[in-house]
């Protein structure tokens, strides 16, 4: 095996702690850290190009009895929080911050142990 590719390895599996994405599923799996999960979609009154557009092409495809279709995106967060409180907070500057835009957008969000 190329030294270098022996160099990259060991310095993913020698690092530790919430950083290193290869050690963070075990972090959940010993139910340290708060997952959430946002959901974010169009208001009410705003168009949905994507959910109109996929609605017509199942139409095209045969599928009649279809009668709505609504994009949404699905955000699933890890956060190194000990209480959902303080996790659920974090989450809500997150939306406010960057994931949706309060002018469109809507959002849901549901907190969970790892």
């Amino acid at each position: 095996m190329p030294p270098q590719v022996v160099r990259v390895a060991s310095s993913l599996f020698a690092r530790a702690g919430p950083s290193n994405p290869l050690s963070s599923e075990h972090r959940w799996a010993r139910g340290e850290g708060v997952r959430a999960r946002v959901e974010i979609h169009l208001r009410r009154g705003v168009a949905d190009p994507e959910g109109d557009n996929v609605l017509k092409a199942l139409k095209l495809l045969g599928f009649t009895r279809v009668t709505a279709v609504r994009s949404l995106k699905v955000f699933e967060i890890d956060v190194a929080e000990r209480t959902t409180e303080k996790a659920r907070e974090s989450v809500e500057e997150m939306c406010r911050k960057l994931l949706a835009n309060p002018v469109i957008h809507d959002y849901s969000i549901a907190i969970g142990k790892g």
